[in-house]
């Protein structure tokens, strides 16, 4: 969902289920050729560095409160 997310494609056109879509949109747009391997490591990367900057300005994920239901 980073993918989605960074590349400004419509979530609902392209949600989860409609990985293979994604990929050949993503092609078609860059004229680059990623496989879903590619696009995995590539959503890794962008939810390490959304963590390393959060933690850096001091929101820890581990530390919000949860509601007591």
């Amino acid at each position: 969902m980073h993918i989605v997310n960074v590349s400004g494609l419509c979530a609902i056109g392209h949600w989860p289920d409609n990985k293979e879509r994604m990929v050949g949109v993503l092609n078609a747009i860059t004229g680059w050729n990623y496989s879903m391997a590619d696009l995995l490591k590539a959503g890794e990367r962008i939810a390490n560095l959304r963590h390393a900057f959060n933690l850096r300005e001091g929101i820890n994920e581990l530390k919000w409160p949860v509601h007591p239901r």
